[in-house]
């Protein structure tokens, strides 16, 4: 077996700012090349909810899709976290965690994390969150990725 060896650079993301309507938020980033010669990638985040736009609490909190948009010619590692304060303000509150696969024609297509309150409160809150609901994060139940040369993005 050949010997392979990877190279990883960490690097903190420039921020080129919001835009933003009634409907979607898009925060936009640039990340440095992993080498000097390389160029920068592009990388927006959208979010398609109703949401204060100088709050990111807010922004967060109702964000019924999250799209993340990349444009560059390297690879990155997109890492998203989910606890248990997006669905409760109470540090104290049990949550129900479950996961289940969607499939289609008996090929799971999605995956999806379920997350809510154990004894949800209806119509309360708790340090300005509501304590009812849940919170449903999903995606490929298998990885598909799919490159687009920056000369057509």
């Amino acid at each position: 077996m050949p010997n392979v060896y990877y190279s990883y650079k960490i690097a903190f993301p420039t921020y080129l700012g919001a835009q933003f309507d009634a409907s979607t938020t898009n925060l936009s980033y640039q990340i440095p090349a992993p080498n000097a010669d390389g160029q920068p990638l592009n990388l927006t985040i959208s979010f398609f909810s109703p949401i204060t736009p100088t709050s990111t609490l807010r922004q967060a909190i109702p964000a019924s899709y999250v799209n993340v948009l990349v444009h560059g010619d390297f690879d990155i590692d997109i890492y998203m976290d989910v606890n248990g304060l997006w669905v409760s303000g109470d540090r104290t509150s049990k949550i129900a965690w479950s996961m289940n696969d969607v499939a289609f024609r008996d090929v799971p297509q999605l995956r999806t994390w379920e997350i809510k309150r154990e004894e949800e409160l209806l119509y309360t809150e708790f340090d300005d969150r509501a304590e009812w609901g849940k919170l449903l994060f999903s995606g490929p139940s298998v990885l598909r990725f799919t490159k687009i040369p920056l000369s057509r993005c």
